[in-house]
């Protein structure tokens, strides 16, 4: 046989396979069977509405199926192939193209690696379930952590054809970390995130984006633990030789590692700056005050960098978090959390460093370490002190 058509169907097996929800056995199981042998996934809120007919989605299922009643684990019925149908929810039970009485709670479990499900022209991977919410539908996908990054991360970096193995390596670690830390959060819960939330637009995006792919694939099941558990993690631009804490900027309770300072070596010759100037007058419209007679920064003292800022007209008072006020005067002026203002009389002069928020990993450093030959490894050691890389198996 031709051994190029030897690599070739080796090749699409192994992509298959990488791909594959859950086994294809599943087909025939019981819910209960699905739910132990299922590997780790994330549930995530794709949409949820009011009832009645009026408020409905659309399914279709391509390929084989199965329907489960959540609330009992009972096969309602399996099928080749399901047509674009309406699916609400009544008095009566979900309408999933026809009435379904009592049942109120419904799973669509794709039969193999080649089926997937539409929500409203959308293709998802992995599991759709069905709710009835205090009188709303709620449609949540269950995917297995591995598509889930294909799905997320990878579109973010499709253009970056030409960044280095150990970065797209270290940044597939750090996103696999931070949804795991979201799974231990909302263990139990009826989903996990909402697919806002994650920049989540279902299984078709980020298909182009090869070396963020390959990544994925090099490192699957890798995560960074931080005493014994995944936690919040995330990357950043340029952090202009250090960064904060995930809970420092965020300003959300989160266990994990500090901010750090990084060694010369790792540094380019000078970070990139920024400044502008907004007129008291145009800041206090933006913020809905009077006017601003007083304007102040909260400083993370480790990193110097910004995570909340107070304004005042003098009787009232307005607290913001770095990201709010980022929103408010625009991310294209103010660019990263590293910065420090100058009131001139009706002028306030903003003066920056870097771009981004300035937490976790540091894309720029991240380059210059791996130009150096540090492999992914000591790039996430580097920026997260204290962790551990772990199969998530083991966790």
């Amino acid at each position: 046989m031709n051994k190029k058509l030897v690599l070739k169907t080796l090749c699409l097996a192994l992509l298959s396979t990488a791909l594959l929800p859950y086994p294809e056995s599943f087909a025939n199981s019981s819910l209960q069977q699905l739910e132990r042998e299922k590997p780790p996934t994330l549930r995530i809120l794709l949409a949820k509405g009011p009832a009645g007919r009026d408020a409905q989605h659309w399914i279709e299922v391509k390929g084989r199926y199965t329907l489960y009643n959540l609330s009992d684990g009972d096969l309602i019925l399996s099928a080749t192939k399901s047509p674009l149908q309406p699916v609400h929810i009544t008095a009566e039970g979900l309408y999933f193209g026809e009435l379904m009485p009592g049942i109120h709670q419904m799973r669509i479990a794709p039969g193999d690696s080649r089926s997937t499900i539409l929500v409203n022209g959308i293709e998802y991977r992995g599991w759709i379930d069905l709710y009835s919410v205090d009188g709303k539908l709620a449609i949540v996908n269950e995917v297995d952590i591995e598509n889930f990054l294909r799905a997320t991360i990878a579109p973010q970096f499709a253009s970056h054809s030409s960044e280095s193995k150990e970065v797209l390596e270290a940044l597939a670690i750090v996103a696999r970390t931070h949804a795991c830390a979201h799974l231990k959060q909302h263990r139990g819960s009826v989903w996990h995130l909402t697919a806002a939330d994650a920049g989540y637009q279902g299984s078709s995006l980020g298909q182009d984006a090869v070396g963020m792919l390959r990544a994925i694939d090099e490192t699957r099941h890798l995560v960074m633990t931080y005493e014994g558990s995944p936690f919040a993690a995330t990357w950043t631009e340029e952090c202009a030789g250090r960064t904060a804490s995930f809970a420092t900027l965020f300003r959300k309770e989160s266990v994990g590692p500090s901010g750090v300072q990084l060694p010369q070596v790792w540094l380019s010759s000078a970070p990139s700056t920024w400044s502008f100037s907004l007129s008291k007058r145009a800041l206090a419209e933006l913020l809905d005050l009077s006017e601003v007679s007083e304007f102040n920064l909260y400083l993370d003292t480790a990193s110097s960098k910004v995570y909340g800022i107070r304004a005042s007209d003098g009787h009232r008072s307005i607290d913001l978090d770095f990201f709010s006020f980022q929103q408010v005067v625009g991310a294209n002026r103010l660019l990263s959390s590293d910065f420090t203002t100058r009131v001139e009389k009706e002028m306030i002069h903003f003066n920056g460093l870097g771009r981004g928020h300035g937490v976790g990993l540091c894309l720029t450093t991240a380059k210059k370490m791996a130009e150096q030959r540090a492999n992914a490894e000591t790039i996430l050691a580097t920026f997260f002190p204290g962790t551990t890389l772990t199969q998530l198996k083991k966790l």
